[in-house]
């Protein structure tokens, strides 16, 4: 693999991890380092440059924070989390043309979302 390959697959594994985040960090900028770490940690002991980063960064980053211990529980195929209903969502449906959501609650609550590229 190239070195400007391998950049790009960090790059893309931390925006991966940032997109997986939004939703928190929306409220909680603050918290961008641990829920960045917590999200890529898992694939530090494959690449070394994520490894680097993390390092580096951790060492900077004075407050106490929370680190997982085990692999978060859900899948590597989640792109980002919406979150506006106060209960579980219960069903969700995608446009004909992909560019609208919409979510349903248990609290009867209905969402209508604008998909953004990612």
């Amino acid at each position: 693999m190239s070195e400007i390959s391998e950049k790009r697959e960090v790059i893309e594994i931390f925006q991966r991890g940032l997109d997986q985040s939004a939703f928190v960090l929306k409220e909680n900028p603050e918290i961008t380092f641990p829920q960045i770490y917590n999200r890529v940690q898992w694939k530090s002991d494959k690449n070394e440059l994520i490894r680097n980063k993390l390092e580096k960064v951790e060492n900077k980053f004075k407050k106490p924070w929370l680190k997982l211990l085990t692999r978060p529980v859900e899948s590597s195929a989640l792109m980002r989390t919406l979150s506006s209903h106060n209960l579980s969502v219960d069903a969700f449906a995608l446009s004909p043309d992909g560019k609208k959501i919409v979510s349903g609650s248990y609290d009867r609550t209905l969402r209508l979302w604008d998909k953004e590229p990612i």
